[in-house]
């Protein structure tokens, strides 16, 4: 099988200029015009950003006081204080961040936004992305997502965050980053994506209790299973896989759940497993094949992770499998 490989746009920016630091901010993550106000004093600004299409992340240091106030942000954008501070207001809520917080801007919304000597990590989804992971986790309609808070539900919620930052921010950044397989930055950015869902109260948490779908044919399961066998190595949404079958992504969901004790999400990765498997099986060290490179090529971006989950189902180590 071919590796496809993502470009990752990469970004690295620094100036000691105010109205030059001024300018890529405007340019670069607003476009409606916010007004500035900075403290020029000492001025040194730098920021270093990776993006893919799913996700993008952004480490920012500033050595200047400088707020924005902005009509709306037309993404999500989470982030964690890794220096200094930040005070946040919108019509309902005011927070103030320091060292060690989490953190996100509601999109959609005004903000007033005051940072103080800032260190940040964030991390940028578009709206459809967001929005795709939680119809993909709970039935809703992605386009009626809504973040009612800007701070995390709890201190745990705030730890799951800063691993999540950390993790996929130092993934991303990497000059030989795992992230240039399509698979990988797409369970990437889906897990960075349930984290941040779980982290933060939203609309999927306080919508009305739905019953079931009711009866989902066997047909559809089928067609639905078909078309993520020929698809494995792409990614793949439960929208279009939904599409596909015919049915809307919560119907299959609980067809798959009912029916095959699993979400299509799971069967999918379940299939990039025996892919792996197969290719391991045909592989010849002698050509320079790695279990490192063959996991990475269906998904799996981390060899220790794939290997435990190879021998649950295979019984051996996946290089057991290429050595023989």
């Amino acid at each position: 099988m071919e590796t496809s490989s993502l470009v990752i746009e990469r970004n690295e920016f620094s100036t000691r200029d105010s109205d030059t630091a001024v300018d890529f901010l405007r340019r670069v993550y607003v476009d409606n015009q916010p007004r500035f106000a900075v403290d020029v004093r000492n001025t040194e600004f730098a920021i270093r950003s990776a993006a893919t299409p799913a996700i993008a992340v952004d480490n920012m240091r500033a050595t200047m006081n400088f707020g924005i106030d902005i009509e709306s942000f037309d993404y999500l954008l989470v982030l964690m204080q890794t220096k200094g501070q930040v005070d946040v207001e919108d019509r309902a809520d005011r927070v103030r961040a320091r060292p060690g917080d989490t953190y996100l801007f509601p999109p959609g919304i005004p903000l007033t936004i005051r940072w103080h000597d800032p260190e940040i990590c964030a991390l940028r989804f578009p709206l459809a992305r967001i929005g795709a992971v939680a119809a993909e986790l709970t039935g809703i309609d992605g386009a009626d997502l809504r973040f009612e808070a800007m701070q995390p539900l709890s201190a745990a919620s705030n730890a799951s965050m800063r691993r999540i930052l950390g993790f996929v921010g130092r993934e991303l950044l990497q000059p030989e980053s795992a992230m240039s397989s399509p698979l990988v930055a797409d369970q990437m950015s889906r897990l960075a994506a349930a984290t941040v869902l779980s982290a933060f109260a939203n609309s999927t948490m306080t919508r009305d209790y739905q019953s079931g779908p009711g009866y989902v044919p066997p047909a559809v399961l089928r067609r639905a299973d078909a078309f993520i066998e020929a698809n494995a190595d792409q990614s793949l949404t439960i929208g279009e896989i939904a599409a596909h079958a015919g049915v809307t992504s919560r119907a299959l969901q609980y067809g798959f759940r009912q029916h095959l004790g699993i979400t299509p999400m799971g069967r999918l990765r379940q299939v990039r497993l025996e892919r792996a498997h197969l290719d391991l099986q045909a592989g010849d060290q002698t050509r320079g094949d790695t279990v490192a490179a063959i996991a990475l090529r269906w998904g799996f971006a981390k060899p220790g992770r794939f290997a435990i989950e190879y021998r649950k189902v295979y019984g051996c180590p996946p290089s057991h499998t290429l050595r023989t």
